[in-house]
């Protein structure tokens, strides 16, 4: 999963930005990488946030 924004002809890097953001934010990215940030497999249980 990666979001991807090409800077548009005469466009501000806020813009860009912007756009970038709201591309991520609807695709979910962040809300899966959050969900999986502290995610353990069974082999490694031993520290981390519970």
């Amino acid at each position: 999963m990666m979001a991807e924004v090409h800077r548009r002809k005469n466009e501000t890097i806020e813009d860009l930005i912007k756009r970038f953001n709201k591309k991520v934010s609807k695709e979910g990215i962040m809300s899966d990488y959050k969900r999986h940030e502290y995610h353990t497999g069974k082999k490694n249980k031993k520290g981390g946030k519970k």
